[in-house]
């Protein structure tokens, strides 16, 4: 999907969802999980498996999951790596640049471009 904030609001920010027709220019989100995301935040890797093995949803909330609220103050599930897209009438999706270069993850400054080049 791809959401347009709104300006100058604290987090959580509420948002809109971009008009698909090419108008808007938003940030593109995931809204559902997939197993390999978050590997690292989600508990210590090297004891997966383990009976005492459990992760840390607090952080993993916080980190990926804050950014946007509902409008009355609920938290929307949506991860937003800072990319910038523009959705079509076609369900289309063009990303066209980022938001910043740097991202805060699980406490570390990441360059984005490590991440891409992954």
């Amino acid at each position: 999907a791809v959401w347009v904030p709104a300006v100058g609001s604290v987090q959580p920010r509420p948002y809109r969802e971009a008009k698909p027709d090419g108008s808007d220019k938003g940030l593109l989100v995931c809204t559902k999980p997939w197993p390999s995301m978050a590997r690292t935040v989600w508990g210590d890797v090297s004891n997966v498996g383990d009976a005492a093995w459990a992760g840390d949803l607090g952080t993993f909330e916080a980190d990926y999951f804050s950014a946007f609220s509902d409008g009355s103050g609920g938290r929307v599930c949506a991860l937003s790596l800072g990319d910038l897209a523009q959705v079509w009438e076609d369900g289309s999706i063009s990303v066209i640049g980022r938001q910043q270069d740097r991202l805060l993850l699980g406490g570390a400054d990441v360059c984005a471009v490590d991440i891409e080049n992954t």
